[in-house]
């Protein structure tokens, strides 16, 4: 076999023709330091940009004691309050409801969340509902703060969950509100009545001149 170079063919040995070829396709003088072109490898936990764990461990670990704290802050404002009943109520379930959501919010705190990913708080959002709603069925008849741990309880959920987490969730809180007006008594009937008298005065307000 034989090649041309500069102007002449020479005879080449298989040897020859090898070395050749290596030469040829030696990377340029610099490259071979640099080793081969690699993308960055992906971070942990990370699959097409989405984390899997929901968050860094601290900021689950922050969510689930704020949980915490909401649950000890109401049960311990509860327990406080209990020498100043409202009417109508019942202070042994009461109590009991108030013991339940320290002690809940007590083990809250001592969770793992860092280990476990974010939708496992999710857990505490039934018992909470549960707890509000049972606390107010034995309430009483004053319903002014019947729902004020509703609207700490989605706070939490917007703060620690994904957009629409929270219309996941409603049906469950409707649930928790509408049920213990049938255990209140009257209070179906007195909040329709409450609704049509100040409906009825309002119109009468627009009509008047």
């Amino acid at each position: 076999m034989a090649i041309r170079l500069a102007g002449r063919e020479v005879a080449a040995r298989p040897g020859h023709l090898h070395r050749a070829l290596a030469v040829a396709v030696r990377p340029p003088y610099g490259s071979r330091e640099k080793g081969p072109v690699e993308s960055p490898p992906a971070p942990a936990g990370h699959t097409g940009g989405l984390p899997l764990n929901g968050g860094p461990p601290d900021r689950r670990r922050l969510y689930g004691r704020l949980a915490a704290m909401f649950f000890m802050g109401a049960g311990v404002v509860g327990l406080v309050t209990l020498p100043l009943p409202a009417p109508g109520s019942n202070t042994i379930a009461t109590a009991a409801v108030y013991a339940a959501a320290l002690a809940l919010g007590i083990a809250i705190w001592f969770a793992p969340w860092g280990r476990w990913p974010r939708w496992a708080s999710l857990a505490i959002v039934p018992p909470a509902f549960a707890l509000i709603a049972i606390g107010n069925a034995f309430g009483g008849a004053d319903l002014h703060t019947y729902g004020v741990f509703f609207v700490v309880a989605f706070v939490w959920i917007g703060l620690a969950h994904p957009r629409r987490t929270s219309a996941a969730m409603a049906p469950l809180a409707a649930a928790a509100y509408v049920l213990p007006l049938f255990v209140l008594p009257g209070g179906v009937r007195r909040g329709a009545f409450a609704a049509s008298v100040e409906g009825s005065r309002r119109s009468e307000l627009r009509l008047s001149p």
